[in-house]
């Protein structure tokens, strides 16, 4: 079940992300623009990340990351 809210959790971020204007000269947004944003990827609905007021606790805390998932690969398998 968890996997399955991530997964669509990712999945709904990446189209949001996609269905983005991309214009010409527009200014390339940060991480945490992208993460926070409520009209983004909103990642902060669900999971505690430095820095986030109001975290949400579905999701697991995106705390060092790149401490506990050094290889991209195997963090993609985990949400993937």
């Amino acid at each position: 079940m968890k996997k399955t809210i991530s997964s669509i959790s990712a999945v709904v971020t990446l189209a949001t992300l996609f269905m983005l204007p991309m214009e010409a000269g527009a200014k390339e947004m940060t991480g945490e623009e992208v993460t926070f944003g409520r009209k983004l990827g909103n990642c902060l609905a669900c999971h505690m990340i430095p820095g986030g007021n109001l975290p949400g606790n579905i999701g697991p805390p995106l705390l060092a990351m790149k401490a506990r998932f050094p290889d991209k690969a195997t963090l993609r398998a985990q949400i993937w």
